[in-house]
């Protein structure tokens, strides 16, 4: 679609109904929630609180049954940076490679201590 007066307008029915659809669920379930909110005597925090508590103990089930949560622990907990892929190379790039762009060395791959990861971390989470 364009935002130019001298054409006409393109729209998608498909866009139009998924649009449609997203914004109607979506209403439903905000007044579902204030339903199960009055119902319970909850408040909004503790609401959200309580749902997201939940999701969270689920999604840990899920990523520790999956073997996610150990591969992530040993990354946090390692001393490397996450190996780049170069787009036409055969292998990975080791820690320390450095690949020039634009007639400047860059450091591709370098060392990231585990505080500085777990810092990206907590301010990822606390940050939303």
């Amino acid at each position: 679609m364009r935002a130019d007066v001298r054409e006409s307008h393109q729209f998608s029915w498909l866009g139009v109904a998924m649009l449609t659809t997203s914004l109607s669920i979506d209403g439903i379930i905000v007044n579902f929630n204030e339903v199960i909110m009055n119902r319970h005597g909850l408040d909004q925090d503790d609401f959200i609180f309580k749902m997201y508590s939940v999701a969270f103990i689920v999604m840990a089930i899920f990523n520790i049954a999956n073997g996610e949560m150990r591969d992530g622990l040993v990354f946090v907990m390692s001393s490397s940076g996450s190996p780049v892929l170069m787009e036409g190379a055969d292998s990975e790039l080791e820690s320390g490679a450095v690949l020039e762009v634009a007639g400047e060395d860059v450091d591709v791959v370098g060392e990231t201590s585990s505080f500085k990861k777990i810092s990206l971390l907590v301010l990822f989470v606390t940050t939303g």
